[in-house]
């Protein structure tokens, strides 16, 4: 029996949150559930959950251990229980821009590669104080508060290296028209 469970907020409505809750409720009960997917902001989720607004949270890394930590919330998944090891992010140029600039997208595709690998090799700690000098030095202290919930990257492969794999599975969901967010 599928769990009494009709509204969901997420941050946005194409990419790796929508189709979370229906793998989720294929995966454990059966059968996809007639959800109503709603935006909202980022920072506005958790309470919209904890003041009963919404049934379901889908909350990235840091919003969901600072919503665990306050007690009163539990986890269902997380992105690698459903999906698994994949990438989860990608950075994109347009074609004119490459087009245009071939040593600068050649240079920054190879410095992402570089930090990503960087990010494996030391202890999340090193890198959470690296990242926070990093802030402090330039200017955006502010920032460092986050830190504390950073659980790691959603990249899989050797320097990020996207596969064709990593978009195929969303195609599908993809090329579903979205549902109006406002239902």
């Amino acid at each position: 029996m599928l769990p009494a469970c009709q509204s969901i907020a997420m941050v946005c409505m194409r990419s790796a949150p929508r189709p979370a809750p229906h793998i989720f409720f294929a995966q454990h009960f059966g059968e996809r559930k007639q959800v109503t997917l709603i935006l909202l902001p980022a920072a506005n989720i958790e309470q919209a959950l904890r003041q009963g607004q919404i049934d379901l949270a889908l909350l990235s890394a840091g919003f969901q251990v600072q919503a665990e930590q306050q007690g009163a919330i539990r986890k269902l998944f997380d992105d690698h229980q459903l999906y698994g090891d994949v990438n989860l992010a990608s950075i994109v140029f347009s074609a004119d821009y490459v087009g245009k600039n071939p040593e600068t997208v050649k240079h920054f595709a190879g410095a992402v590669a570089k930090a990503v690998e960087w990010l494996r090799a030391p202890s999340r700690e090193e890198a959470v104080a690296v990242y926070k000098q990093y802030l402090e030095t330039h200017g955006q202290g502010t920032a460092v508060n986050g830190l504390q919930y950073w659980q790691g990257q959603s990249v899989a492969t050797p320097g990020g290296a996207l596969l064709n794999e990593d978009f195929a599975r969303w195609v599908a969901w993809q090329q579903e028209p979205a549902p109006n967010p406002w239902t």
